[in-house]
């Protein structure tokens, strides 16, 4: 999954639809999508098109990890196509800070700083991308920090409020 969440006035921002930050298809150059490039999937693809097989992306993130030069260039790679997108996001929204939630950025500190690098090429507002731009801590639980963090947002907007009947809950 390749997307983005913006905060504004300490709301985030969630869009009338509730589809607000898909990035997947941003062009990254080429033929390609940012998904299509570094999505975990595509990281596992681009692996096994390298001589590199792996069972699945913890396992790549263990070689890289571990030092593997193939794994580790796959990450690079990656943190470079992020950066991209990255930059553009800084320019678009032109955000106090960008959290990367990212399992290179976090382990990998070479990482960030490809990332980083790529920012202060590309991007016309950002002019300090140690800043800007940071790794968050949650480097292996993305997908459910996420979700807590959508379904906790209720109780922030309002935590004194009153509670609907969760009904649909086993």
């Amino acid at each position: 999954m390749v997307d983005a969440a913006f905060a504004t006035a300490g709301e985030l921002h969630l869009g009338p639809l509730h589809g607000a930050g898909s990035i997947a298809h941003l062009p990254v150059g080429g033929d390609g999508s940012l998904e299509s490039e570094v999505s975990e999937r595509a990281m596992v693809r681009l692996a096994a098109e390298q001589g590199a097989p792996v069972p699945s992306f913890p396992a790549l993130l263990a070689r890289a990890v571990a030092g593997e030069s193939r794994a580790v260039e796959l990450f690079r790679r990656r943190a470079r196509l992020v950066g991209r997108a990255v930059a553009l996001l800084l320019d678009m929204l032109d955000p106090e800070v960008v959290v990367v939630v990212e399992p290179g950025t976090g382990l990998l500190p070479y990482c960030l700083d490809n990332l980083r690098t790529e920012v202060a090429r590309r991007s016309l507002v950002c002019d300090d991308p140690e800043q800007a731009v940071v790794a968050s801590s949650f480097t292996g639980s993305v997908l459910t920090t996420a979700g807590a963090a959508v379904a906790l947002g209720a109780l922030y907007a309002d935590p004194l409020g009153t509670w609907p009947a969760l009904t649909n809950v086993s």
